[in-house]
């Protein structure tokens, strides 16, 4: 979140660094983004996720990202 203020300082300073408070949609596109009162929590999750498999993302190099990837699946 430190990132996102940063890079949103002086750009959009009412959503620097907060997840969003609305639902988005990806023009031209059919991707079916989550709903917004759920990116906290799945975001919490892909961290929790993630620092749970660093280990086997930074020992082994076969299918590690594929492995994560299902893990992370929601």
């Amino acid at each position: 979140m430190k990132i996102h203020s940063f890079l949103l300082n002086n750009i959009n300073d009412d959503n620097a660094g907060i997840y969003r408070r609305h639902n988005v949609k990806i023009a031209f596109s059919r991707a079916i983004l989550p709903r917004w009162e759920k990116v906290s929590d799945l975001m919490t999750n892909f961290f929790e996720k993630y620092k749970n498999n660093f280990e086997i993302l930074s020992t082994k190099k076969n299918n590690s990202l594929e492995k994560l990837q299902e893990n992370l699946k929601y």
